[in-house]
């Protein structure tokens, strides 16, 4: 229509003066760095184990390094086993042994360093003993992986092994309540345990 023409816009004492404009939203904040930053730094100290204070053992004896900052970082129940005063904190460099295999272990702790999920091709029964490990260092998002998991492969050889395996859950997690845990294990438990037992009881 008209050369020149630039569309008409309200000086900024008429948008102060008048509620029915809106103003523009502000600026997005600066995106950070940091995250990816410690995300990376994290898989790099897990590929090459520098820095390494503490040591886990599984049943094989075959130790894998890790950090006692990360390990207390990410879970609760290495925060009050590492802490200064425990019994297990004797040393510069401490060995935890842990009652599991070694695969599950290190998928426990490719977890606490990189947020993987649980390996492809475990089987059910080893999916449960991740997920037991998972449930004793307090770790929910792994927790919530397993039972994503375990549902992924319910069959009728297992669901009745699933069902009692939500219903150990429950009795620990009430144990660790009354013993004083208050919602830490439910925390641990709750809600990917009511989604084994809701997905094992309709697939029953």
């Amino acid at each position: 229509c008209f050369a020149g023409y630039m569309p008409w816009s309200p000086p900024a004492h008429v948008l102060d003066d008048d509620p029915t404009i809106s103003p523009p939203p502000p600026p997005p904040p600066p995106s950070s760095a940091l995250a990816p930053a410690l995300s990376s730094g994290l898989a790099e100290v897990w590929a090459n184990g520098s820095f390494s204070d503490c040591r886990l053992v599984p049943r094989s004896g075959e130790e894998f390094a890790a950090h006692r900052l990360v390990l207390s970082a990410r879970s609760e129940h290495f925060r009050e086993l590492l802490a200064p005063t425990a019994s297990a904190v004797t040393a510069a460099a401490i060995r935890l042994s842990v009652d599991a295999e070694r695969p599950l272990v290190e998928a426990a702790l490719r977890h606490v360093y990189l947020e993987a999920p649980p390996p492809d091709g475990l089987s059910h029964e080893e999916l449960l003993a991740l997920r037991e490990l998972a449930g004793l260092w307090r770790l929910p998002s792994l927790l919530h992986a397993t039972a994503s998991r375990l549902v992924a492969i319910l069959s009728p050889a297992n669901v009745c092994a699933t069902l009692r395996e939500a219903a150990r859950e429950e009795a620990r997690a009430g144990l660790a309540f009354a013993a004083g845990g208050g919602g830490r294990g439910g925390e641990s438990a709750t809600s990917s345990t009511t989604l084994l037992k809701q997905a094992a009881g309709a697939f029953a």
